[in-house]
């Protein structure tokens, strides 16, 4: 978890003696016979918003506006010169949030890491945004920018859970000046997944001021909430209007070499082209088609040295499989305890003494989030259905595994499903191409008339 609000607290003392009228008004405000969730509307604007970190359009006059944070951590409630204020706009394609984060010496903002996807963002100064852009209080977007400019962004699969595997496309920039530090941001429509003809999304806002170690958030400020927890957000409106595009995203690339040996008086010239290729027909089905892969861009691995007779954990990088990856998620702190589906292996051989790769030639997976009104009809189904062939070759299953689990919480509903992966390998003497299924599949009952199917699955091929 990103946030620990309660660890902040007690290192803090608790709430003193001064905030604790503060901490009981605004519990009371909080209630939801009292005043219900916070609720901001964005204005939708005709004019264009040049992302430079600097609110000087005249559309930022008429935004929708939050006027201010209240401090959740470590006094929830209490007085703070740092006043933050958030302005939101919408046009067809994107949504643009403004944050004022005001700062009585700005000379004293921690400026210290421009890391992406930092794990410990704590040291800076920073803000974060997250959208339940589906309305079901459990899943959703994150969105953060410290004030060194650099950003992080990730998925929420379920209520305090958070991957930083997925990174979206959107643009963000920061400026510091007498007054505090500012942020302007665009999150193009065709970025997020979010449920068509919903009038109003989950929306929460939260600010860290690393000096004085204080949290602000805009909605859900109780000592137990978490901004990742999505059942506490606010409710953002006025994007009905939103353009989710055909969910069709193309990543070609092309490879060039030239070898020369002159020694042996030869030339060579090699070319190599792929693409990947993301298609999501409706907002809760994505596919993914990969061909000649290439992983050149992606980052590279944390060195390890291991002193142990057992194998290192390195976390899956690659985009391709990456995708769908958060539903094989189980519990908290649990990524590298138990893991289901450990695609690092793909594309590798398992020799007595080592790994062979295997180039991958193809690969398409899909994962699917469907709800079935009407009810749940009687199901069957396997966990894992592994499958492959490969003539004049010897067949080897090197690993299979499975999951169960069941959820149940006082504000979520039931949650009943299972996981499970299957992993086959080829290693062929003529030369014929290596495949590798593997499947997943959850089943969640929210309510007694209609049920939740999410599941994963794919295949890859290789030539050795």
């Amino acid at each position: 978890m990103r946030a620990a609000p309660l660890l902040l607290w007690v290192l803090a003392g608790g709430v003193a003696a001064g905030g604790r009228d503060a901490l009981a008004a605004r519990a009371a405000a909080d209630t939801p016979a009292a005043a219900g969730p916070s609720r901001v509307a964005a204005v939708h604007t005709e004019s264009a918003v040049t992302v430079d970190g600097r609110l000087d359009e005249l559309a930022w006059e008429r935004a929708g506006v939050i006027p201010d944070l209240t401090q959740h951590a470590p006094h929830p409630g209490a007085p703070t010169p740092y006043r933050t204020e958030i302005r939101l706009l919408v046009d067809r394609d994107n949504l643009y949030i403004g944050i004022r984060c005001f700062d009585p010496e700005p000379a004293k903002i921690s400026l210290h890491s421009m890391q992406r996807d930092i794990e410990d963002p704590f040291g800076d100064d920073f803000v974060t945004l997250v959208f339940d852009t589906f309305g079901d209080k459990r899943t959703g977007y994150l969105f953060e920018v410290h004030a060194t400019g650099s950003v992080s962004d990730g998925l929420i699969p379920g209520p305090g859970i958070l991957t930083t595997d997925w990174d979206g496309i959107w643009d963000a920039r920061t400026s510091i000046d007498a007054q505090g530090w500012t942020v302007e941001m665009r999150i193009p429509s065709r970025t997020l997944h979010f449920k068509r003809g919903l009038s109003e999304w989950g929306f929460n806002v939260l600010r860290w001021v690393a000096r004085d170690r204080l949290n602000f958030h805009w909605s859900g400020v109780t000592i137990d909430s978490d901004v990742i927890d999505l059942s506490s957000a606010g409710l953002l409106s006025g994007i009905a209007g939103l353009d989710q595009g055909k969910g069709l995203t193309v990543a070609p690339y092309a490879l060039g070499r030239y070898e020369r040996a002159p020694a042996e008086q030869t030339e060579r010239t090699i070319g190599r082209g792929g693409l990947d290729l993301t298609c999501s027909p409706t907002p809760g089905l994505t596919g993914v088609l990969t061909a000649n892969t290439d992983f050149a861009e992606t980052e590279v691995d944390t060195r390890q040295i291991n002193l142990t007779r057992f194998d290192l954990f390195f976390p899956e990088k690659r985009p391709f499989f990456l995708d769908g990856s958060s539903l094989f998620n189980f519990g908290l702190g649990l990524e590298q305890d138990f893991v289901p589906f450990y695609s690092r292996r793909m594309g590798l051989v398992e020799l007595p003494t080592e790994f062979e790769t295997v180039p991958i030639d193809w690969g398409g997976g899909r994962s699917a989030r469907t709800a079935i009104p009407g009810g749940c009809p009687p199901t069957r189904w396997r966990a894992s259905t592994p499958s492959g062939t490969a003539r004049r070759s010897r067949a080897t299953r090197s690993c299979r595994s499975a999951a169960g689990r069941r959820a149940r919480a006082a504000t979520f509903p039931a949650e009943t499903g299972a996981a499970g992966a299957s992993r086959w390998t080829f290693r062929t003497i003529s030369g014929r191409p290596t495949r590798v299924s593997w499947s997943s599949a959850t089943l969640s009952i929210p309510r007694s008339d209609s049920c939740l199917v999410r599941g994963r699955a794919g295949t890859i091929s290789g030539t050795p």
